[in-house]
């Protein structure tokens, strides 16, 4: 009768630089086998050397997918793709009783799994299980495998009864709970890889693997940790932004109260009279005030360099033309005041002397 089988061992295993992990793990053995059958009772098995070193059996190990935990059903082309995690290699490696082979895992929920604690190999296989009972290097057996047929290899937790009972095995299938021949010599010990870890001043002996998963998270803590200063640098800009645009807003409104609109029309009012007073009908009510004071100064100052200046310079500017032009204006009063009383004066003179002064008459 032809049924399944779940065997275990551990294995030691490495990272590579693209992430991936590898191992040469032993993965089965001959000897004697005591299963746990799906009704709760055990059996003994002989996997005999000409079974389990059988060329035929060895090369249905070679280029197997590896698996995350057993599947509830053996791997098919159909469902290869969403179950792999990796795949076995094809130099198989007998070391009688041991039986090891290159394994590698390339997924990132395999490589997870692995760096979880999840280190030990389990076979999922068909075997002709024959009623055959007798003894074994001194160990009596129930039962004998023949044509072992081998169709995943899964990594799973710590082996231990009841982990892989949700595989839904039928009556006759069973899984591996112990060593019949308490061989315990598997693919490497993890305490010979281990590496320590210092928490609040006490050194712990971790295995390599928990280092490394506690180093990824350091890593995603500092990532997310980065990321968030990031993120909270593009706030402050959002906020600066944001406090910028309210306040003008506010400065806005300001500017829209009555009060502000009939100081800007004074102010506008002021100007154009201002430089009426100088330029006369050349100043234009749709002038900018920056040409308005232009005009004006060029008026009085017409050498004056004004490409480029700024508001300031250019008020500054017109408020000394206007101060000059007023001056000029006053002298000029002046001069033909004095000119007018002067002649006035010598005129009255002159005719006093020669008889001819006549006072002024008129009406009032």
């Amino acid at each position: 009768m032809e049924i399944k089988r779940y065997d275990s061992n551990t294995a030691t295993i490495t990272r590579n630089d693209d992430g991936s992990i590898t191992a040469s793990p032993v993965v089965t053995r001959a000897g004697i086998f005591l299963y746990r059958k799906s009704d709760g009772s055990t059996i003994r098995e002989l996997r005999h050397p000409d079974e389990v070193f059988c060329q035929d059996s060895l090369d249905t190990m070679k280029m197997i997918p590896v698996t995350n935990n057993h599947p509830s059903d053996f791997v098919t082309a159909d469902n290869a793709r969403d179950l792999s995690i990796g795949y076995t290699g094809e130099n198989v490696i007998v070391d009688s009783p041991l039986v090891s082979i290159p394994v590698k895992i390339n997924t990132t929920d395999g490589v997870d799994a692995a760096e979880r604690g999840r280190l030990q190999l389990s076979l999922g296989y068909t075997a002709e299980v024959i009623a055959d009972s007798g003894t074994y290097n001194g160990q009596p057996y129930d039962t004998r495998q023949t044509n072992i047929k081998y169709n995943h290899l899964a990594i799973v937790d710590q082996a231990r009864a009841g982990s892989v009972a949700s595989m839904r095995l039928d009556s006759e299938d069973a899984e591996l709970i112990e060593n019949g021949d308490n061989y315990k010599k598997d693919g490497g010990n993890m305490s010979e890889n281990k590496t320590i870890l210092r928490l609040d001043k006490a050194d712990y002996e971790i295995p390599v693997q928990v280092d490394a998963h506690i180093n990824k998270l350091d890593a995603k803590i500092t990532d997310a940790g980065d990321a968030l200063a990031s993120k909270q640098t593009e706030l402050d800009t959002v906020q600066a932004k944001l406090d910028t645009a309210v306040e003008t807003i506010a400065n806005q409104e300001k500017q829209l109260t009555d009060e502000a609109v009939q100081g800007r029309v004074d102010s506008r009012l002021a100007l154009l009279d201002k430089a009426r007073s100088v330029c006369g009908d050349e100043i234009k009510t749709d002038m900018a005030d920056a040409d308005i004071q232009k005009a004006v100064i060029l008026k009085v100052f017409p050498e004056a360099k004004l490409d480029g200046q700024s508001e300031d310079y250019l008020s500054a500017r017109m408020d000394s033309a206007l101060e000059v032009h007023s001056d000029v204006n006053f002298k000029k009063q002046a001069e033909s005041v004095k000119k007018n009383d002067d002649t006035e004066y010598v005129s009255r003179a002159d005719s006093m002397k020669k008889g001819t002064y006549k006072p002024k008459t008129g009406s009032n």
